[in-house]
């Protein structure tokens, strides 16, 4: 199970940025606040073949999404027991 409410750092093309998950009543989305660009809010979602991927909110950043997506999953898999 992912934590809520949990805030961590990653390193995203050579530059530090901030990942914040917030808890929604459609599911948690996560803000990735980074220098030179407006915040990121990607979630996690199923398409109908029931596959998960990363996707931004609103669309149109979905590299970024995807990319960050990875980072974030990595992050949760690294800490999974502290």
């Amino acid at each position: 199970m992912i934590p809520l409410n949990v805030e961590f750092d990653v390193d995203y093309n050579g530059k530090p940025i901030h990942i914040k998950s917030k808890d929604t009543a459609k599911g948690v989305i996560y803000v990735a606040t980074y220098p030179g660009a407006k915040d990121l809010f990607i979630h996690r979602a199923t398409n109908a073949q029931g596959d998960h991927f990363w996707t931004s909110i609103p669309e149109g950043r979905q590299q970024a999404a995807e990319r960050i997506g990875q980072m974030i999953d990595e992050y949760f898999h690294d800490h999974e027991n502290d």
